[in-house]
């Protein structure tokens, strides 16, 4: 028996310039935390009202526009709308999740750690695609893992569902995330087709 590899996707790379690295760092360690379930995250009303994320605003928004010219996204820009940063300290991880309220999501890795991003979509042979649920749990999802690389950012669908594995290292490991959202006019319409027209501003203060 012969497994073929089937439906190829992706998701997007970026390297972080060492500059941007290094702002992440100083307010990663500056910003407040509060518990979560399984680690700790910042309050996006105080990262909202920082000056020092306006050059990282600007880099990932420069890249989000690479992402929508590359989709051919019917939209005038593709813009970071919130971001905030997340703490693990040794022995936390992060619980499987999708983030609502967003267009797409990413990831930028601020410190080393041996955890790892695991990216799962349902499989093929899941109850989702099959008129018969028979197929065991073991089966039911396809896996993708990511190393933590600090300089790396990685850009997704923020309907994916996404966790960190345990980070065992003695001192935390350190991450923001952000969402995205389509911003300005929105839609198209030709002789073949016609798709609704939207027009929103997302606003971050540069």
């Amino acid at each position: 028996m012969i497994r073929l590899q089937a439906f190829s996707q992706w998701i997007y790379e970026f390297d972080v310039p060492p500059d941007i690295l290094q702002q992440l760092n100083d307010v990663a360690l500056k910003v407040s935390y509060a518990p979560t379930q399984t680690n700790f995250n910042s309050f996006v009303p105080e990262t909202l009202q920082m000056k020092e994320l306006v050059p990282i605003r600007q880099f990932i928004d420069g890249h989000l526009n690479q992402i929508k010219l590359d989709l051919g996204l019917e939209c005038e820009q593709l813009r970071l709308n919130i971001e905030w940063f997340n703490r693990s300290d040794k022995g936390m991880w992060h619980h499987a999740h999708t983030h609502d309220n967003a267009f797409v999501s990413g990831i930028l890795y601020i410190t080393p750690s041996d955890a790892e991003t695991i990216f799962s979509v349902p499989s093929i042979w899941g109850k989702e695609n099959m008129i018969l649920n028979l197929v065991s749990q073991d089966n039911m999802r396809v896996f993708q893992t990511y190393p933590t690389t600090p300089g790396k950012m990685l850009i997704f669908p923020a309907t994916i569902t996404h966790s960190v594995s345990e980070h065992t290292l003695d001192y935390p490991r350190y991450t923001m995330s952000f969402n995205a959202f389509p911003s300005g006019f929105i839609g198209s319409y030709s002789d073949q087709h016609y798709r609704k027209f939207m027009n929103i501003t997302v606003h971050q203060d540069q």
